[in-house]
């Protein structure tokens, strides 16, 4: 299985208003020292990127906002009087003499807001700090700093702790329509990235990027007439062919979570969305119904054609490896609706993947018969399929 995932860079470009030597980095003068900013802006540039689905739109989305971390990694060396690096905000802030943040430096980068414009073509452009101030590297060096970045933006529900830092979301993220993407710098480079950084030769354009990936995976519900072999030639779809699908319900997932933007454990978990494993039994579930396109045709069955349906469903990547999806149909010759008796569970043979649109073909044969298989999209190539249900 060959997978290719899918990215978002944001380019962080970091311009000067006066370089003048490297001994300014390295603190030669008591001005350089006490001063909190050096003179190195960190700003945002354009760049030409592949991009996925933000929301199920085809055209340019504003995002209005991403939240951006600037959290410290190492200790440079360059000051012997550097505290040790922590992300722990109270322990930071109780300090009678705070020199700098061993956490990132200043404090607006802690969960910082910038807007920027993905464009369906593949563009990215006009990133800006949402405070529409020029921010800069802190001034003295003394810590290397790693860039975290992740959508939407929230600002007032963030968990910060000496080893990472959180973002809370509940349905009004979790709601099967907004896309959730986190990603980060990496780079082993000495002083990368701080003001020294830039000011060696041969770094002016070596700018952090922080590649964002898909935090969920999403379903794109598709149906297929399924032919009754005892009728004659020509006549075999026709009872399929009266078959609409009303409605498409993904249920049991989880009301709220919280998103891992940064952990300094390197535990894996970074990136990744953690929730109440006894969700259920708390009372902290939704269902989510797949929503219909704009001006989009009912959902009915066209012979053998394969049709997709509604908008991509954005879900969590689910421990359980396991998706409840509840289906109504209406038989359009008796003008009855009824639900699909057999709960069809949506197993993978394998492990499902964030960043990954699956693709889930329902047949029908008529109201007595229905099948439930999926495969998946280019995103990953693959040739694993569901179980085969039938409706009895």
């Amino acid at each position: 299985m060959k997978l290719s995932k899918v990215i978002f860079s944001i380019i962080v470009a970091a311009g000067f208003v006066a370089c003048s030597s490297d001994e300014d980095g390295a603190q030669s003068s008591d001005t350089q020292v006490n001063a909190l900013y050096s003179d190195v802006e960190i700003r945002f540039g354009s760049s030409n990127l592949t991009r996925g689905a933000i929301d199920n739109s085809t055209q340019d989305v504003d995002v209005d906002g991403l939240g951006i971390f600037m959290l410290a990694e190492k200790v440079t060396g360059l000051n012997p009087e550097a505290l040790p690096v922590t992300w722990d905000r109270d322990e930071i802030l109780d300090l009678p003499k705070k020199p700098r943040n061993p956490w990132g430096a200043p404090e607006d980068e802690d969960n910082a807001k910038a807007n920027a414009t993905f464009g369906a073509g593949g563009t990215v452009g006009s990133i800006s700090w949402a405070d529409g101030k020029a921010h800069f590297y802190p001034a003295g060096n003394w810590y290397k700093y790693q860039f975290y970045g992740y959508y939407p933006y929230e600002g007032g529900v963030l968990e910060a702790t000496a080893t990472q830092r959180k973002i809370h979301y509940d349905s009004g993220v979790l709601n099967g329509e907004t896309d959730i993407l986190c990603g980060w710098t990496e780079c082993d480079e000495e002083f990368a990235y701080s003001a020294r950084y830039f000011r060696v030769a041969g770094n002016k354009e070596k700018y952090p990027t922080i590649a964002f990936e898909h935090v969920l995976m999403s379903f794109q519900f598709w149906i297929q007439g399924s032919p009754d072999e005892n009728e004659a030639v020509g006549h075999q779809y026709d009872t399929a062919n009266y078959m609409e699908v009303k409605s498409i319900k993904v249920k049991d997932l989880p009301l709220e979570a919280d998103l891992i933007v940064a952990d300094r454990e390197a535990t894996g978990k970074q990136g990744t969305l953690e929730y109440d494993e006894q969700y259920i039994e708390h009372g902290k579930k939704q269902d989510l119904d797949v929503k219909q396109k704009v001006g989009e045709e009912p959902w009915r069955i066209h012979n053998n054609d394969e049709i997709s349906i509604g908008e991509a469903l954005m879900v969590p990547v689910m421990k359980t490896n396991t998706y409840e999806v509840e289906i109504v149909l209406k038989d359009n010759k008796s003008g009855k609706e009824f639900e699909v008796e057999k709960p069809l569970h949506l197993k993978a043979n394998g492990e499902y993947q964030k960043g990954t649109r699956y693709k889930v073909l329902i047949q029908i044969a008529g109201a007595q018969q229905i099948s439930l298989k999926a495969t998946l999209t280019p995103w990953i190539e693959d040739d694993s399929t569901f179980n085969h249900l039938e409706l009895n």
